[in-house]
């Protein structure tokens, strides 16, 4: 493979993965970032393999971990498991109280000059023509800042808390935005059957210490289009 010079803070790296041209990821750094697409080309140094050119055209993304099956897994994500991972290392270590908390889909209102990206989430069954998610986890951005305080102001907070109102079927989650919306949804929604089995990500932890979440699918949706 062509090995070529790239200019600093330019390119996005990935540690302690094994990628290679044809994978799909997702950017997690420099002037592409946030952006999803194929690796065209790539160069190793050392032992970090840094991605050089992108096709930002695809809509899903992909790569393997060591020893492991490929398998789909957003580099995003990978990047935030390993930082905490390496975080609780050092705190247990060197005698740390350290918490976490642990976020789903962001939503709500916001004050950013795009749209952000756990929108545009919520928002696929409508904007991406043929795609489909099953089921949605999600919460308030002004539940995670409230989980976070109240988290610090607790003695006996400890470990990772997970931050999530309720999960969401699609079928819902389309018929919640037609309500909402309906003169502009009404033509590009399709009914989904609903499962009879939702699959949940237990805020468990988090509600036994006391903590009550203040905002429900209904006003998270509704702030999320129109506040």
């Amino acid at each position: 493979m062509e090995r070529k010079e790239c200019k600093p803070n330019s390119l996005p790296v990935l540690h302690k993965m094994h990628v290679k041209v044809g994978d799909i990821i997702k950017v997690i750094s420099g002037r592409d970032k946030g952006k999803i697409g194929e690796i065209s080309k790539t160069f190793k140094h050392n032992s970090t393999i840094v991605v050089k050119d992108i096709n930002l055209k695809t809509k899903h993304m992909k790569s393997r971990e060591e020893g492991q099956p490929e398998q789909i897994i957003k580099v995003y994500v990978l990047s935030k498991l390993l930082t905490e991972e390496a975080a609780y290392k050092f705190a247990n270590a060197n005698g740390i109280d350290l918490v976490s908390v642990i976020t789903t889909t962001v939503a709500g209102p916001f004050l950013s000059t795009t749209v952000p990206s756990s929108i545009q989430v919520i928002l696929l069954p409508v904007t991406a023509k043929g795609f489909r998610f099953i089921f949605e986890f999600i919460f308030h951005i002004e539940d995670i800042c409230r989980a976070s305080m109240f988290l610090m102001e607790q003695t006996r907070a400890e470990g990772k808390y997970t931050c999530c109102v309720r999960s969401c079927p699609m079928s819902e989650m389309i018929n919640r935005l037609a309500r909402e919306n309906p003169r502009s949804y009404s033509q590009r929604l399709e009914a989904e059957e609903e499962s009879s089995k939702h699959p949940e990500i237990s805020s468990k932890k988090l509600r036994d210490l006391g903590f009550t979440y203040e905002h429900g699918l209904e006003d998270i949706i509704h702030q999320s289009l129109h506040v």
